[in-house]
């Protein structure tokens, strides 16, 4: 990104963000990120995912507060699942998606994805 030109930074088609074993965070679409210091505003912990953490969030639709899609490395801690344990992960995965208004699209026993609207939550 250090070699692109502001009008291509302002364009970049279907951001993603990663921390290797911990997850990543997809915008579809294009995404404007001259103003991004993505190590201050993207947080990728183990199971978790936090936007601008040391700043307000910008308004909705803005920045990158906007739909985006996440992929977080969820492992059980033990080694025995069945399964209809996987099943019991999944709907509760699924659960969680929902209860901060996003959406479950699939879990298999080492990456939970979903896709949220936004993170306003």
């Amino acid at each position: 990104m250090s070699r692109m030109t502001e009008s291509q930074l302002s364009r970049i088609d279907n951001l993603e963000i990663g921390r290797y074993g911990y997850g990543a965070v997809k915008w579809p679409g294009l995404t404007d990120v001259r103003c991004h210091d993505f190590d201050r505003d993207v947080r990728i912990e183990r199971g978790s995912l936090t936007l601008y953490p040391d700043r307000e969030k910008p308004e909705l639709g803005h920045g990158l507060n906007k739909e985006a899609v996440v992929t977080l490395h969820v492992k059980p801690t033990r080694n025995d699942v069945k399964p209809k344990s996987l099943e019991q992960l999944q709907s509760r995965l699924s659960k969680l998606s929902e209860e901060f208004g996003g959406k479950f699209i699939s879990y298999d026993m080492e990456k939970w994805i979903f896709r949220v609207p936004h993170f306003n939550r």
